[in-house]
């Protein structure tokens, strides 16, 4: 017993960081991360931030007293308390090149980012299995030609930039033949090319791995023995087959989602959303270092956010993923 306890002990460890409690200590200790690397940004800037982002045709008199605004006149750990105060308090600190607080600059906009990401992450999904596992339902073995085009189509969609697919369905269905708006955030019709746009490199990538899983499958004994009692098609594939390719889906998607949210700043620019990703990109080019800070913040909130919500459902669909590392 004594011997055994052990292992039983670290088996137990293991389990509880892959389970529920796991994953909100994993969402803690990250978000502790995020905000610390947030924070350590402007530090990490050679020569002072609010010059750099003022110019060099300011006075010094104003330069200083924008640093004593901004508090970067404290000593590091004091501001490193202040920036967590106000993070807490949705505070964010104040615009060098506007002298306004961060949060008037995120109020309207991050609500744009997050309807476009919260549309475009169950559309990649539905998008890659619809694909991968009607392509596999039709082929399993024949249709050699149907094999081959997938997966030329299925690679080459996987490299081609988010911008190029923005700029292309902007000419093709919005100039062209001026079925849906070029861009804005006024209106359902106003994201459905942006989502579309993130989503299609994100989904060719995970169609690849739903019609290989979906391959296998369908070849399974269990399979075979669901086809013997003569089930119905919609039955076989939705309550036999989906289940067990959409965990791979998911996780791979888990993978993704830090690049699809990465992608919508650019999609963002390009359909002209003013959104974390454009008001960014502004900043970028403004070296408003307080502005930056936070959309940084936001994003990698919300793909940490993301990352929670699939391991959660991926718990979910399937328990045995919670008790992995047992083995």
């Amino acid at each position: 017993m004594r011997l055994s306890s052990p292992t039983w002990s670290g088996t137990r460890r293991r389990r509880d960081l892959r389970g529920p409690v796991g994953i909100v200590v994993r969402f803690v200790v990250t978000m502790v991360l995020l905000l610390t690397v947030s924070f350590l940004l402007v530090h990490l800037v050679p020569g002072d931030p609010v010059r750099t982002a003022l110019g060099p045709n300011v006075s010094e008199e104003f330069v200083e007293e924008r640093r004593v605004i901004l508090g970067l006149d404290r000593p590091l750990p004091s501001q490193y308390v202040e920036y967590w105060r106000q993070t807490l308090t949705g505070e964010f600190g104040t615009s060098i090149a506007t002298n306004l607080p961060v949060s008037a600059a995120l109020e309207t906009r991050w609500p744009r980012t997050l309807r476009l990401v919260a549309l475009a992450l169950p559309f990649t999904l539905l998008l890659a299995v619809s694909t991968g596992l009607g392509t596999a339902i039709a082929t399993q073995g024949r249709k050699r030609w149907l094999e081959r085009a997938f997966r030329i189509g299925s690679s080459s969609f996987a490299v081609i930039p988010d911008f190029f697919y923005a700029i292309l369905l902007v000419v093709v269905f919005a100039i062209g033949l001026g079925w849906l708006p070029a861009g804005g955030s006024e209106g359902g019709g106003s994201l459905v090319l942006p989502v579309i746009a993130m989503s299609i490199g994100s989904a060719a990538v995970i169609s690849r791995l739903v019609w290989t899983r979906s391959l296998d499958v369908l070849d399974s004994p269990y399979v075979t023995m669901a086809r013997s009692k003569r089930l119905p098609p919609r039955t076989l594939y939705l309550r036999h087959v989906l289940p067990n390719v959409l965990v791979e889906a998911l996780t791979l998607a888990g993978v993704l989602i830090g690049s699809m949210i990465a992608g919508s700043i650019v999609v963002e620019t390009v359909f002209n959303i003013n959104g974390i990703g454009s008001l960014l990109i502004q900043s970028l080019i403004g070296k408003d270092y307080p502005v930056i800070q936070a959309c940084l913040l936001f994003l990698g909130t919300l793909v940490l956010a993301a990352h929670t919500l699939v391991d959660i459902i991926l718990v979910r669909l399937d328990p045995r993923t919670a008790l992995a590392g047992e083995v």
